[in-house]
């Protein structure tokens, strides 16, 4: 484990592939959303590092991509977190394949 102040998606997290943990919501011990962490599998399929996709670099992309907020208000983390989450898009391969596991 370990922190970069450089980059706050540094890998945080190395582990074996097959004890990753489940990709998603990060929180702070009073219970505040931080960011989400992903997960990437090297290679050869031995070990997987976590990102952290921080809040406000989600807020970023939201703005970015013009997803509205909800109207009126400004988003609260985990509020911003679901619209992020439902505004998302499946990507699918010209032959139907889903692309997970691809590299």
């Amino acid at each position: 484990a370990g922190a970069n102040p450089e980059d706050s998606g540094w890998p945080q997290v190395r582990t074996l592939a097959a004890r990753q943990p489940a990709e998603g919501p990060v929180w702070d011990a009073q219970g505040r959303l931080v960011g989400v962490a992903t997960w990437e599998t090297s290679r050869d399929d031995r070990y997987a590092e976590s990102r952290l996709l921080p809040v406000e670099r989600v807020r970023e992309l939201l703005a970015r991509r013009a997803v509205p907020p909800a109207p009126g208000a400004p988003l609260d983390p985990v509020t911003a977190m679901g619209v992020a989450l439902r505004s998302t898009l499946p990507l699918r391969c010209a032959d139907g394949a889903s692309p997970e596991g691809q590299r």
